[in-house]
């Protein structure tokens, strides 16, 4: 298993740092988590063929997180892609799915209306991804529409996604106990913004819930990597990462 990461940056630009995606790759199946605007051009620049994307996962429907996802549905209508690729899953949670149908409709004939299918996700679903691994969400206080993915094998968590998020107990039961959390840091410490986390409080989190190696990412310009690498050094007592785009990461589930 490998975590791939398209963009590690916001919806303002960097030279850096592009909008957030990760892939999660498991065998010879890859997961999109977020799909930025740049999404597409990255996957293609790190080798990762897009009819290989199995199930994208929308963390919430704001336009960095989802607007690759047209671009990829508009680049499956080329003879090409209509081959290889059959359908693809797009998962998230019924605000999120209801705000992406908008958009498609709005496309009119750029997208086949066969390139795709939703799944709709809330926290009695469990998604199997084949016979090891299964998702599930959990509701996350960013907006009505986000939600956090689990990556469990064995009934324990081995990847949690956040998305964009604040400090709460949601995102600490979340996060509870897994191997690697996914988990923004979008500004320093003196510049909290609501329903966005500083690093004392992804440390907070990453401490309450027992995560065995916390991977920050969704940096603003603000949090430039070396204040926020010092500012991390302070606060957190477990294993943390900065993450930069174009990254791979092994992950190895214990």
């Amino acid at each position: 298993m490998k975590l791939t990461v398209l963009g590690t940056g916001t919806a303002i630009p960097q030279k850096t740092r592009t909008s957030p995606g990760y892939v999660i790759s498991i065998g010879q199946h890859n997961y999109l988590f977020d799909i930025g605007p740049l999404a597409v051009h990255r996957l293609g620049e790190l080798g990762i063929e897009l009819s290989s994307i199995s199930t994208v996962f929308i963390s919430h429907y704001h336009l960095d997180h989802i607007l690759g996802l047209f671009h990829l549905l508009f680049v499956f209508k080329h003879p090409e892609y209509r081959i290889k690729k059959s359908s693809i899953k797009v998962a998230g949670s019924s605000e999120s799915i209801s705000r992406i149908k908008k958009i498609i409709e709005a496309c009119q004939d750029m997208i086949e209306p066969d390139s795709y299918h939703f799944i709709q996700f809330d926290p009695s679903v469990h998604y199997a991804l084949d016979d090891e691994y299964g998702l599930t969400c959990a509701p996350i206080s960013h907006n009505a529409s986000s939600l956090a993915y689990m990556l469990v094998k064995d009934n324990k968590k081995i990847v949690v996604y956040t998305g964009d998020t604040d400090c709460n107990e949601l995102v600490i039961e979340a996060a509870k106990n897994t191997q690697y959390l996914l988990m923004e840091c979008s500004f320093p410490e003196e510049k909290k913004v609501a329903n966005h986390l500083i690093p004392s409080e992804c440390a907070y989190i990453a401490s309450r819930a027992r995560a065995t190696m916390t991977l920050l990412t969704h940096f603003y310009p603000e949090a430039r990597q070396d204040l926020i690498e010092q500012q991390c050094s302070n606060l957190f007592t477990t294993d943390y990462m900065l993450l930069n785009d174009n990254q791979i990461i092994d992950l190895i589930p214990t």
